[in-house]
């Protein structure tokens, strides 16, 4: 039987974020841009779930979470 793979990845609430660039600052990755000053956007295909974002997220609306590929 093949093996699962579990990728963690955050998430941001985009309904409650100020856009206030904590998260953006934070990643080592640079996978969190902020979106027309509205929000932050996670690419994905960066992220590796490390969660330095979402410990530094003065709202707490990041949250990472876990899933297969």
């Amino acid at each position: 039987m093949p093996r699962q793979i579990i990728r963690r990845k955050a998430y941001v609430d985009t309904k409650y974020c100020v856009a206030c660039g904590e998260c953006q600052k934070n990643c080592p990755l640079k996978a969190i841009t902020i979106y027309k000053g509205i929000y932050a956007e996670v690419d994905f295909n960066k992220c590796v779930g490390c969660s330095k974002c979402a410990k530094v997220c003065p709202a707490s609306i990041i949250e990472i979470k876990e899933g297969e590929v």
